[in-house]
């Protein structure tokens, strides 16, 4: 990531910048101060394919409503994250 420019660099900058925040929403259930592993796999996975599929969205690949996004995302959320954002 230390050498990654144009698309790319605005990628990994938003996956890493809603890592930190995913991680830290998940950090606040008690008993989760500290994620394990897969919990934070769990998180960087979501976060991963939720920033790529915004800009491809942005970029207009898809023609849903933000609405629409908001539903799949919800719908795309790894199992294991469920209890702590619903």
């Amino acid at each position: 990531m230390l050498h990654t420019k144009g698309h790319n660099s605005f990628v990994c900058y938003m996956t890493e910048i809603n890592f930190d925040a995913l991680k830290r929403y998940v950090q606040k259930a008690p008993g989760k101060e500290k994620l394990d592993l897969r919990t934070e796999m769990y998180v960087r996975i979501y976060c991963l394919g939720t920033v790529a599929i915004t800009c491809e969205w942005i970029l207009g690949k898809y023609k849903v409503g933000p609405e629409e996004l908001a539903e799949i995302y919800k719908n795309a959320l790894p199992a294991p994250l469920y209890p702590y954002l619903y």
